[in-house]
């Protein structure tokens, strides 16, 4: 098997088969579950042995923000426009 660690010993990659860029041969114990729990840093590479990362924590994924065309904000200009003009005339009708 080969591994990848990144500066911190912590495991970014494994191949169970042929060989990964700048991979480390293993052939020590795997932890039950290794294959099915891998994410990268999850495990980490200590004193030739495999272990859980202590200071493992999820990364947070950020939703990307649309950017708004030059034609969303007309669109959107226009549509507060007709709101406006529904508001304005709603008045209208009120005031008899």
């Amino acid at each position: 098997m080969q591994i990848q660690l990144n500066d911190s010993d912590g495991i970014t990659g494994f191949s169970m088969i042929g060989k990964l860029d700048n991979g480390v041969d293993y052939s020590g114990e795997m932890p039950d579950g290794f294959e099915v729990n891998f994410k990268p840093r999850f495990y980490l590479l200590k004193n030739n042995q495999i272990i859980t990362n202590p200071n493992y924590s999820e990364p947070t994924i950020e939703a990307p923000m649309p950017t708004l065309t030059q034609q969303d904000e007309i669109n959107a200009h226009f549509f507060k426009m007709g709101l406006d003009f529904k508001k304005q005339l709603k008045e209208l009708e009120s005031n008899g």
